[in-house]
């Protein structure tokens, strides 16, 4: 995973991250009153074709949500990143870790209770891995019912990208995974996880791409194999990959992060005033 020292060099930013676990006690109960949100970064520990580490989801979302909390310091807590999810399409691929729903929807659950109990209210998955783009939406209605805090969110990292930059870096039609696009921002964000000696492009089974297509131009969801569709579990072409792309979606990506807290906790602040009016009678 990334250290807030690689964040800095990466980003080049003067303050450091606010991290959860480099803090003491202590440190916690100083900054607990000037932090607005707290970022839980999820990811997955997955095959990512030749291009990348398995770490590469779960490296995304953490040194993404490390350059928000640099750059918005001190308002952004980063908790411990949640290194795997849901994965079962890529285990044909060697060294790929799935987890069920349900063992998720625990570890999130006492993840937020611990946090809450220590008086934290607004929570936000960020979430760079598409396989749990279901369950984190789950997650996060499930906490924001059953526990009392005032936001638990979640949110898909490509979706903070605006479609400019998304259609602007991309090269080749089948993207998503292990591509130009995944790897631009690894290049930037975690270069440490970038193979580059064996960059490639994916290497695809034209005869699964026919239900692929066919099921995503309706929206249907349906249980998959990635080695259906690609032979070395890669999308895209890597070798198109740059850090000018990764800097330009990351930074967009922090800015959304950004408009997304301001916007939750004037709400937050909004309903409290509104509650102390209340109780008050003024």
């Amino acid at each position: 995973m990334t250290n807030s020292g690689q964040m800095q060099r990466a980003g080049g930013l003067n303050d450091k991250p606010l991290i959860l676990s480099e803090l003491s006690w202590p440190e916690v109960a100083e900054f607990q009153d000037g932090v607005e949100m707290v970022l839980i970064p999820f990811g997955s520990t997955e095959q990512h074709g030749p291009n990348l580490a398995l770490s590469a989801d779960a490296s995304i979302a953490e040194s993404l949500c490390l350059l928000a909390s640099a750059t918005m310091y001190p308002r952004l807590l980063v908790a411990p990143t949640v290194p795997w999810g849901v994965s079962p399409h890529h285990m044909d691929f060697p060294g790929t870790i799935t987890l069920e729903a349900d063992t998720l929807l625990r570890v999130f659950y006492d993840i937020v209770d611990s946090l809450n109990r220590h008086g934290f209210k607004r929570f936000l998955i960020v979430n760079a891995h598409g396989g749990n783009k279901e369950i984190s939406g789950v997650v996060a209605q499930d906490l924001g019912n059953r526990c009392e805090l005032e936001f638990c969110g979640s949110v898909f990292v490509w979706d903070l990208i605006p479609d400019r930059l998304k259609s602007g870096w991309q090269k080749t039609d089948r993207v998503g995974h292990a591509c130009e696009l995944e790897v631009s921002d690894a290049l930037f964000l975690c270069p440490e996880i970038v193979k580059q000696d064996t960059l490639g492009a994916g290497d695809f089974r034209e005869d699964g791409w026919d239900l692929r297509d066919t099921l995503a131009r309706y929206g249907v969801r349906a249980a998959s194999n990635m080695s259906d569709i690609t032979n070395n579990g890669a999308l895209g072409d890597a070798t198109l990959a740059s850090v000018e792309a990764g800097r330009e979606r990351s930074e967009a990506a922090v800015e959304s992060l950004g408009n997304i807290v301001a916007a939750v906790t004037r709400s937050s602040m909004a309903r409290r005033d509104q509650a102390a009016v209340e109780t008050t009678g003024g």
